[in-house]
């Protein structure tokens, strides 16, 4: 091997082996320092970043804590009112007289509560099942939030007298509160009897999710995701209103479908399975850090709710600063390499034009012209050589003109009898040959089972037999439809960029068209409406009676459009470019005019950026 490549490095030209010297010599130290710069600038970008979302979350836990210590607070200020309890006890008397007086009170007192925070809304639930709600903004009681949550209504109640402390519940998705479609949870907290030990009721207290997720500073889903999740994996809060009410763990299928990155569903799963449990006893906020494949998953507890954050970093959103880096330093450097390059070309060609000019007339020579003379100005070593060549060639020109002369006439001898060999074994293909050839080839594809292909190959069959046929050039309409579907077809399998819908009234199916009359519209909505587009084209074509006589058809497109002054000259016949947007419309008005004569009728609408809609309206025949 090594002899191979010391073979061809010695057969190389000094201009070569020059350039490919300072290639090796530049591109390897390049090669070296982006590598480590790039390890040095990933190492040290993740941990500045690292740092930053770790303080980030634990700050925003630190917060969310505060913010539901308080909300604790506010609940059991409510539950140990003297007031709100007397009045509570009275309610629970049947057929009190002062039912009244006690209603009374506990509005005021809810009101004074409301007015400390008017975003919520306070309840107390009773033993025996009616409920009291006070919502600030309508500043009255209503049965509304829990009308028809009887089922959650007792299973609140039942939760929060059962056990000691403040009971938050996950968050219920999409319930009407306060007019509009709300998430809402709620924390609830039983009224007992300080003296008596007598549970009287429940105080809940709704909040809005809203409140919740404001906390959060907002980030495009597939490069940075946060969520509120409980103990339980219960989504409380998420970007995505959709996953509310999921549990990361028992709805995980779900979750995959929701979310526009779905790596994030399956790492909520591991944070609430594995993360989770080991926060559940911290007192005080704290943040982990979990690196899953090429995600970051930091996870902050909010001991306060037995909540926890989880903030989702894919791999773009700690390389992108990297590779913006690195491609700028590949480009700086590749800039410079091919300066380089550059120059020592130039000095490498003044270098080597002599000797260039020497090689190129004797590879001339060797091609036959023996009449070839060097012009070297130079009075070096290469002067020397290029006279002896000069006088050489000089001396076998004189020696070799009757041969050369011979060989042209043996030359063009030979021509000549090729030329008439050529013709002699020219021939057209026969179509029909073309047509079984597909038809075999469709049938090994439908016994290897390739059944799309065998679509395409069937749908090109019946476009070519079609085209090629020039016996018949008025057809039924309907034979129109079918290779026009089958064309577009075609046309979706090379570059599948866009989607078309064609209708046709049954009526007109036997209504007489010219053959091929469309196809250079459909042509050139697919090859310049949608010129640059990715995907969401789209062509609809609808064939439809105008009246006894006519029959319209619509082509519309939402592709890019022509300017005004293409569309103006297409209409009025002036159009005389070279442009590919109006030659298509061009040539259908000549065949028009042709076919029909005055009996046509041709129109465009066009708007640059939205699309194209062509309207033609055909004499019946």
């Amino acid at each position: 091997m090594f002899h191979k490549v010391f073979e061809s490095w010695s057969a190389s030209t000094t201009r070569s082996k020059l350039i490919i010297s300072l290639m090796i010599v530049s591109i390897i130290p390049l090669l070296i320092s982006q590598t480590i710069l790039f390890y040095y600038y990933n190492h040290t970008v993740k941990e500045k970043i690292m740092a930053s979302g770790v303080n980030s979350v634990e700050q925003t836990a630190r917060v969310l804590d505060s913010w539901m210590q308080d909300y604790l607070d506010y609940v059991l200020s409510i539950i140990s009112d003297d007031t709100i309890i007397s009045a509570t006890k009275e309610l629970m008397i049947p057929d009190t007289p002062n039912k009244a007086i006690a209603l009374s009170q506990v509005k005021r007192e809810f009101s004074a509560f409301s007015s400390k925070k008017p975003e919520v809304a306070i309840s107390l639930l009773l033993p025996d099942g009616n409920n009291i709600v006070f919502d600030n903004d309508s500043t009255r009681f209503t049965v509304n939030l829990w009308e028809g949550q009887a089922g959650l209504r007792n299973e609140i109640y039942s939760t929060a007298i059962g056990k000691a402390g403040c009971t938050i519940t996950k968050t219920i998705p999409d319930r009407q509160f306060r007019g509009q479609v709300k998430n809402y949870f709620h924390i609830a907290n039983k009224i007992v009897d300080q003296y008596t030990l007598q549970e009287l009721g429940v105080i809940v207290v709704t909040v809005n999710e809203e409140a919740v997720s404001s906390l959060f500073a907002q980030s495009n889903e597939e490069s940075a995701y946060s969520v509120v999740v409980s103990g339980e994996g219960d989504i409380i809060s998420a970007q995505n209103k959709e996953l509310i009410g999921l549990n990361t763990v028992q709805d995980c299928g779900a979750l995959l479908d929701i979310l526009q990155n779905p790596e994030n569903g399956v790492i909520l799963k591991d944070i609430t399975r594995t993360v989770v449990p080991t926060l559940s006893g911290k007192r005080t906020p704290t943040c982990t850090v979990n690196e899953i494949g090429k995600a970051v998953a930091l996870t902050g507890s909010v001991p306060a709710a037995q909540w926890y954050i989880v903030n989702i970093f894919s791999g773009s959103y700690f390389y992108s600063d990297i590779t913006t880096i690195r491609n700028t330093y590949w480009v700086v450097s590749l800039i410079t390499l091919g300066t380089i390059i550059l120059v020592v070309i130039a000095l490498s060609g003044s270098l080597t034009k002599s000797a260039k000019s020497i090689v190129a007339a004797m590879e001339r020579a060797k091609g036959g012209d023996l009449d070839i003379q060097v012009d070297i100005k130079t009075k070096d070593e290469m002067s020397i050589v290029a006279q002896t060549f000069n006088e050489m060639m000089v001396k076998i020109s004189s020696l070799t003109n009757n041969l050369r002369e011979e060989r042209d006439r043996t030359a063009n001898a030979i021509k000549n009898e090729k030329d008439a060999e050529i013709k002699a074994l020219t021939a057209q293909i026969n179509p029909h040959f073309l047509y079984n050839t597909l038809d075999a080839i469709n049938w090994s594809l439908i016994e290897k089972e390739e059944y799309e292909i065998s679509r395409m190959i069937t749908s090109l069959s019946s476009i070519l037999r079609y085209s090629i046929n020039n016996k018949i050039k008025i057809i039924p309409l309907s034979d129109e439809y079918e290779w026009l579907k089958k064309y577009i077809y075609l046309r979706q399998c090379a570059n599948n960029t866009f989607n078309a819908v064609i209708d046709m009234d049954p009526h007109i199916a036997g209504c007489k068209i010219y053959k091929l009359l469309l196809q250079p519209i459909i042509e050139n909505c697919i090859d310049h409406g949608f010129e640059g587009y990715i995907s969401g084209g789209l062509i609809k074509i609808d064939f439809r009676s105008y009246d006894e006589d006519a029959i319209e058809i619509v082509i519309e497109d939402n592709g890019q459009g022509m300017p005004e002054e293409i569309v103006r000259e297409v209409m009025d016949g002036s159009y005389s470019h070279e442009s590919a947007h109006g030659l298509g419309l061009k040539n259908v008005l000549s065949r028009l005019h042709i076919y029909y004569g005055g009996d046509a009728r041709f129109n465009v609408e066009s708007t640059l950026g939205k699309g194209t809609t062509i309207r033609l309206l055909l004499p019946k025949l």
